[in-house]
């Protein structure tokens, strides 16, 4: 219960996890249960969007850049990366950084992607409308970078709308697949992504990585996928700041003549 009310807690995800099972079996479950589906509908109401904005130091509005639009994971917010300490990140590439919280509340600072292309869509392009006022997005020149849940969302959006996106960086993707519903457009040969995944980390995610890979290869797109052996953890790679700047100019660079 307080989880539910002070940091948010998926009352869909709870109701199906296998480590809450044995919780689920305990009669006083099912007034739990209740509880949590009272708090979402809560925050769902209350809780607005978060949209966190850094830019190069120095930045004129006048001057065009590219952007990095950070997605963050599950019932994560877009300050776990959008925050002051990236601030060197939009220096070294002259890039904004738009962190932009997903589509549905579920706690104070906790937000999950609806897995609805639409709304998902919506909520991205309601962020990147939120901070035109301070930055010109250099056209065809968004990046997604994304966590888990926020890796495959920024993914499944960039290959239906490449007129709009340059590519994306997936880390450790998360989520469903719905590129079987997606034809691809020839715009995709001048689009670059990377994918990067923990080798030992659950079988789904190294599964979902290397299948979306393989569909961006079918799609004749610039790839690079990246497992890093011998680690775990469901976690940013530990050279991410080394190979950051890398990521993003493979990306930018696919779509250059």
């Amino acid at each position: 219960q307080l989880a539910a009310s002070e940091e948010g807690v998926n009352s869909r995800h709870a109701a199906s996890v296998s480590y809450l099972e044995p919780l689920r079996k305990d009669p006083r479950w099912e007034k739990v249960a209740r509880y949590f589906e009272d708090c979402n509908r809560y925050f769902e109401q209350v809780t607005p969007p978060r949209t966190v904005l850094i830019l190069p130091t120095g930045y004129r509005k006048e001057t065009p850049i590219p952007a990095v639009l950070y997605l963050h994971g599950y019932a994560s917010n877009p300050d776990d990366f959008v925050n002051p300490a990236a601030q060197a990140h939009a220096d070294k590439l002259n890039v904004a950084l738009i962190g932009s919280s997903a589509t549905l509340a579920k706690g104070p600072r906790s937000f999950v992607w609806a897995r609805d292309h639409d709304a998902d869509l919506k909520r991205i392009r309601a962020a990147l409308a939120e901070v035109a006022d301070r930055v010109t997005i250099a056209k065809g020149q968004i990046v997604t970078l994304g966590f888990s849940q926020g890796a495959q969302v920024g993914l499944e959006i960039a290959v239906r709308f490449p007129e709009e996106f340059a590519g994306s960086i997936l880390l450790s993707a998360g989520s469903q697949s719905n590129l079987d519903k997606v034809e691809p457009s020839p715009l995709l040969a001048h689009r670059g992504f990377v994918l990067s995944v923990n080798a030992l980390e659950r079988p789904g995610t190294v599964k979902l990585t290397a299948d979306d890979a393989q569909w961006l290869q079918g799609a004749k797109a610039k790839v690079i996928h990246k497992e890093y052996p011998g680690v775990a953890g469901h976690t940013f790679p530990a050279d991410f700041d080394e190979r950051f700047p890398e990521w993003v100019k493979f990306v930018l660079d696919a779509g250059k003549p």
